[in-house]
């Protein structure tokens, strides 16, 4: 379930006024080399993203296996986040200020201390927009990281302020790598559709419980435990 929110918040950090005013990014998602220890849980990473956007206001779902669909809304105009979490039928939405996704990405070493960007003069085609070569070198409290990215700058990039890194690249990422710990995702984008977005994308819905994060932890907690006991259906 981390890796999923920490996802999130790195997502989110791509996205900002796009040219295209609004639309939506259909992202597939690849793993490389898994270790011993997730191999068993495969079924539960996320294969694909899809990212709405309008305005200042950015929507990620992504589908994790038994999870169902989770969400992350995010309002640029407010430094705010809501994650939508769908485990076991259980709805439950969470909010985040800005300071506290900061601080989660720190906890999972996305966040940037020192970063370097090398823009190189490679170019090639992604989904009929032309793309251009970036490689990074950051330093995050967890360590050193390379990533090689593409990205066009035919899109604006979507609230970068959450990293410095990449603010030194003007365009949208089409093509990444994200590496949590032991765990490095490929993403690449399938599609980008210019289209109406409806509103309702950045609202709550009514059928979701409110929950703080001590409150999340003791409902997961609970429903993992009477998944394990073979309790009540979910």
């Amino acid at each position: 379930m981390i890796l999923i929110v920490g996802f999130f918040g790195f997502i989110q950090g791509l996205l900002a006024q796009v040219r295209l005013g609004e639309g939506k990014i259909i992202y597939d998602i690849t793993y490389d080399s898994l270790p011993a220890e997730l191999r068993s849980s495969q079924s539960y990473l996320a294969k694909d993203a899809v990212i709405y956007f309008k305005g200042n206001k950015s929507r990620t779902e992504m589908g994790v296996g038994p999870f169902g669909k989770n969400v992350t809304i995010s309002d640029q105009s407010t430094g705010s986040y809501t994650i939508l979490l769908n485990v076991f039928k259980k709805r439950m939405a969470l909010h985040k200020s800005d300071s506290e996704m900061q601080e989660f990405r720190k906890s999972m070493g996305l966040d940037t201390l020192q970063s370097e960007v090398e823009l190189t003069n490679e170019v090639k085609k992604i989904q009929g927009y032309q793309a251009k070569k970036a490689i990074i070198r950051r330093k995050t409290s967890k360590g050193i990281a390379v990533n090689e990215v593409w990205y066009t700058p035919d899109i604006q990039p979507f609230y970068v302020d959450q990293d410095p890194a990449l603010k030194k690249i003007d365009g949208m990422l089409l093509d990444f790598t994200i590496q949590q710990e032991k765990l490095k995702m490929r993403i690449r984008v399938r599609a980008v559709f210019p289209a109406p977005i409806d509103d309702s994308l950045f609202e709550v819905p009514d059928n979701y419980q409110h929950v703080t994060e001590a409150e999340l932890t003791r409902i997961m907690n609970l429903l993992l435990l009477e998944r394990n006991e073979g309790g009540a259906e979910y």
